[in-house]
């Protein structure tokens, strides 16, 4: 089974909605930390760009371009997302900007 095969837009799409719930649940439980809002925002983050990635999967394009092309730049997959028939607002394009940002601050 080829990792196109493995990876399809569904499983990425249910692996969102459990970033996605994890951080609403986490939000929810309000936890009494210092930054609580912290890992909420990585979950959730996490959860945008495997919705993205699943959109992109389900518009054909293949596993490999999605990891290699766009890995974890939001702007990248937005644009790329966008470009293929997603409805975006300006607020998308700023939210992406800002993901992007954060990302690369938190990889360095």
């Amino acid at each position: 089974m080829s990792d196109d095969d493995r990876t399809t837009p569904l499983g990425l799409f249910t692996y969102a909605r459990s970033y996605w719930q994890s951080g609403v649940l986490l939000h929810d439980a309000r936890a009494k930390v210092i930054h609580p809002d912290a890992p909420v925002t990585l979950l959730v983050a996490h959860a945008i760009e495997l919705y993205l990635k699943a959109f992109l999967r389900l518009r054909g394009v293949g596993i490999d371009e999605v990891k290699n092309s766009f890995g974890h730049d939001f702007r990248k997959l937005v644009d790329e997302a966008s470009s293929r028939g997603l409805t975006l607002v300006a607020e998308d394009r700023d939210i992406a900007a800002i993901l992007t940002e954060k990302e690369s601050i938190r990889r360095a």
